[in-house]
């Protein structure tokens, strides 16, 4: 099964300056609940946003069309 989650701002945008464009506690501890112990697919700059790196507990696909990229923990 492959589930999607998502969001958005009201004015369609995803990110604003290599972050989100909310900061929603409850919202980030619900994507931990739904996301750990699965996969999850994200591209590169989403990867190089991640302050710590790897999401912990769960297998990290990054795509990228860059082929000289390399990231620890996860999978190109």
């Amino acid at each position: 099964m492959i589930s999607i989650i998502a969001a958005i701002a009201e004015n369609r945008a995803i990110g604003i300056n290599n972050d989100l464009p909310w900061k929603l506690p409850n919202d980030m501890k619900r994507f931990r609940e739904l996301t750990t112990g699965h996969t999850v697919i994200m591209g590169r700059k989403t990867f190089e946003s991640l302050p710590k790196g790897a999401l912990p507990n769960r297998t990290n696909i990054v795509v990228t069309r860059n082929h000289a990229v390399t990231f620890e923990n996860c999978i190109l």
